[in-house]
C-alpha cells in the first residue's frame, strides 16, 4: 500500500510541471494563446515563440524567448529559475510591469531588454548571473526612473551593451547626479550627448565649457571662486572615466519651460553589482564656517547602481565613516 501511494504521489507531481509553448500572438491569460489551450502556471517552463502580453499577475518556472519573439510585461511576472532569450528576441517591461526572477541565471543572446520609466527588472538572488551579448536599455523621464536590480554577477561580451537613458533638467537649473554604469569616459560622454549644455562665452558659461563638473571642497577652491569646476574642451580629453559613486553637476541645453523641461542623456557601460567605495576628504580647516571659506567636510556622492538604494541602508552601512553630526544625505531641490 505504501509503495502504491508513493507511485501515485510522484505521478501527480510530474503532471504539475510542463513545457508550454505559445501557439499564436496574444495575451498570456488566454487559452488560445498556447499550444493545447493550456495557460502556463507557476511550475511550468514557458517558451515564447510569438508576440505576447502579460496583463495580469503571472508566475512560471522559467522563460525562453525565441528568436524574433516578443514579451511585453505590463503586470507582475515572477520567474523562478534560469531563463534565456535568443537573437532578435525582445523583453519589454512596460507601464505597470515588473519582471522578478527569484533564482537562477538569465542569458540575453543578442536580444533586447527594454525597461521603461518607473519599471524594474529584479533579480532577487545574489547567486544569479546576468549574461548579456545583446542590448539592455533602461529609460527615465522627469518623474520616473527605470531600474535593473542585480545583486549577483553581470557579464558582457561581443556586442553586449547596457544603456541608461537619464532625464536631465535644462539650463534653467542644475542637477546633481552620477553615473549608474561604469567604464564610460567623460570625453565620450560629452561627445555622445548633444543635449549636454555648452558655454557660449556670453553669460551662459565660458566658451568651450561643458555643463558637466565636479565639486571641490578646499579653501583654495573657495577663495578662487571655483568650488564647482566644469570640464572644458581643453581638459575633457584627460579627464578619465565618469566615476561610479562620485557626484557631478550637469545640465542639458533644453531650457524649455515647466517641470518637464530638459532632455534624456545616455550613459553606457557595465553594471556594478558589488560594494562601491568613494573617498571623502575633510578639508575644513577649523572655523566651522558654513560658507566654505576654510574648506568643508562635505563631498558630493551619487548612487553607482542602475536601481534605487535606500537612504536608511546607505547611512547604516556608512555610520563609521560619516561625521557624527552629519549622518545624513543632503540633496538639492534646484532652487
Amino acid at each position: 500500500l505504501i509503495a502504491v501511494m508513493l507511485f501515485i504521489t510522484t505521478s501527480v507531481i510530474a503532471q504539475n510541471k510542463a513545457t508550454i509553448t505559445s501557439a499564436q500572438a496574444g495575451d498570456w491569460d488566454q487559452p488560445a494563446t498556447w499550444v493545447g489551450n493550456s495557460v502556463p502556471g507557476t511550475n511550468d517552463d514557458v517558451v515564447i515563440a510569438h508576440s505576447l502580453d502579460v496583463g495580469d499577475t503571472r508566475s512560471c518556472n522559467s522563460i525562453t524567448i525565441n528568436a524574433s519573439a516578443r514579451l511585453d510585461v505590463e503586470a507582475s511576472l515572477t520567474v523562478a529559475n534560469t531563463s534565456t532569450m535568443a537573437a532578435g528576441g525582445l523583453l519589454k517591461i512596460k507601464s505597470g510591469g515588473t519582471y522578478t526572477q527569484t533564482t537562477g541565471n538569465f542569458t540575453n543572446t543578442q536580444g533586447t531588454i527594454q525597461i521603461l520609466p518607473g519599471r524594474a527588472m529584479i533579480f532577487s538572488n545574489s547567486g544569479s548571473t546576468l549574461t548579456n551579448t545583446g542590448t539592455i536599455t533602461i529609460s527615465s523621464n522627469s518623474s520616473a526612473y527605470g531600474a535593473l536590480m542585480l545583486p549577483g554577477t553581470y557579464t558582457e561580451s561581443g556586442a553586449g551593451v547596457v544603456n541608461y537613458s537619464r532625464f536631465l533638467s535644462g539650463t534653467n537649473t542644475w542637477e546633481l547626479i552620477g553615473p549608474m554604469l561604469s567604464g564610460y569616459s567623460i570625453e565620450d560622454f560629452v561627445e555622445d550627448n548633444d543635449d549636454i549644455a555648452t558655454g557660449n562665452g556670453s553669460g551662459n558659461g565660458a566658451s568651450g565649457e561643458y555643463a558637466v563638473g565636479v565639486y571641490t571642497n578646499t579653501s583654495e577652491a573657495y577663495s578662487a571662486g571655483n568650488t564647482w569646476q566644469n570640464y572644458t574642451t581643453s581638459t575633457v580629453s584627460t579627464a578619465g572615466n565618469l566615476e561610479p559613486g562620485k557626484g557631478y553637476q550637469m545640465a542639458s541645453d533644453n531650457a524649455g519651460t515647466g517641470a518637464g523641461s530638459g532632455a534624456e542623456i545616455n550613459f553606457t557601460g557595465n553594471v556594478e553589482t558589488g560594494n562601491v567605495s568613494e573617498t571623502i576628504t575633510n578639508n575644513e580647516e577649523g572655523s566651522n564656517n558654513a560658507n566654505g571659506a576654510d574648506g568643508t567636510k562635505f563631498a558630493l556622492l551619487s548612487n553607482p547602481y542602475p536601481s534605487y538604494i535606500t537612504v536608511a541602508s546607505f547611512i547604516s552601512g556608512n555610520t563609521a565613516a560619516l561625521h557624527d553630526a552629519h549622518e545624513a544625505i543632503y540633496g538639492w531641490n534646484g532652487t
